[in-house]
């Protein structure tokens, strides 16, 4: 009877009717989560990338992935790293996109990684598909309270002079990033679009965070856009104005530079080749690599490095793009170590 009164109340009926929904929704969780059906394989709640107000996308923090060859980030959202070196050793801050993360590799073979092994402090704030523009962010944010004594910002030339001419991701134009145009022969910074309303970003998070969402709101092949012929004609549009790609991309290591310096740290920024950078047929990257030197930027021009030890790109990288292998790591972690100890 007791019951049948309960039941009969609004406020109870509500109460009951919503405690009830949440249980399935919670049952329906676990059960997706525990299943792992290969639809969710590439969902967004499976994915170590979510959506950013400061960089249009970041690693999740204190995350495990699985997949691949696996890898996991710490609560500051770097990749894992050895432990802190002794105190008084160099802090290297190390900046870059996915050949800086490591993707392809372990944790422990990164070049960062290895650097770490070596009596270095390090952080690896590389993220996959960032450009220079997002590191100079992320270090701006995030950097000085690493204390860093060397900072070390990773261009990749297959693709970071595209990355910053555009207004979202290379290979997938769903996701918005901040970028910097040239005014008055200055930065302007533009993120407006990079800031979703409240409930976008709810929706966003919820669909990052659920893999029922995932399930129900995905579609069954589950993969971003990443046809080849796609990305590469959009990255060619990019920097179709060479001149001022180059340009945006000194002005923006002129101010990581700037505020390194500021800090009471050195820059040291690596050039790393893909396929046509490494066989010297990229006026792109030849371009890059002039300026920076005429700029007074101290450079490792690794792709110069790989041809005078004899290596073929092929035996230091996973694809043209240029991701390395662990050989590769090993031999950028040698080529970076040697500048920063002399």
């Amino acid at each position: 009877m007791r019951l049948v009164r309960f039941l009969a109340h609004p406020v109870s009926l509500v109460t009951g009717s919503s405690l009830a929904c949440a249980a399935l929704l919670l049952a329906g969780e676990w059960a997706v989560r525990r299943a792992h059906p290969e639809r969710l394989r590439r969902a967004p709640a499976r994915s170590a990338v979510v959506h950013s107000t400061a960089y249009g996308w970041q690693l999740r923090p204190s995350w495990t992935q699985r997949d691949g060859t696996g890898f996991t980030t710490d609560a500051a959202r770097c990749r894992s790293q050895p432990p802190p070196a002794a105190p008084g050793a160099p802090r290297v801050l190390v900046l870059g996109d996915s050949v800086t993360f490591g993707t392809g590799v372990a944790d422990d073979q990164t070049f960062a990684h290895l650097l770490g092994r070596r009596g270095l402090t390090v952080a690896n704030f590389g993220v996959p598909g960032w450009g220079i523009d997002q590191s100079l962010l992320r270090f701006e944010r995030e950097g000085a309270a690493f204390r860093p004594s060397v900072v070390a910002l990773n261009v990749c030339l297959a693709n970071d002079l595209a990355d910053i001419m555009l207004a979202s991701y290379l290979y997938d134009p769903q996701w918005p990033k901040p970028f910097f145009t040239i005014e008055d022969g200055a930065l302007r910074l533009h993120d407006a679009h990079v800031h979703p309303s409240v409930l976008r970003r709810a929706w966003r998070s919820l669909w990052e965070g659920s893999h029922l969402l995932s399930l129900v709101a995905s579609p069954a092949a589950g993969t971003p856009d990443d046809d080849e012929a796609h990305w590469q004609g959009r990255r060619k549009r990019a920097v179709k104005d060479e001149e001022t790609a180059v340009r945006l991309a000194l002005l923006q290591i002129r101010r990581l530079q700037d505020g390194v310096s500021g800090s009471g740290a050195r820059l040291v920024v690596l050039l790393h080749p893909d396929r046509a950078a490494f066989e010297e047929r990229s006026d792109l990257a030849a371009l890059l690599a002039e300026a920076l030197r005429a700029q007074g930027t101290e450079t490792i021009d690794l792709g110069a490095r790989y041809r005078r030890a004899g290596w073929a790109f092929s035996d230091l990288t996973l694809d043209g793009l240029g991701h390395l292998s662990p050989r590769g790591h090993q031999v950028v972690a040698d080529a970076l170590d040697a500048t920063i100890q002399r």
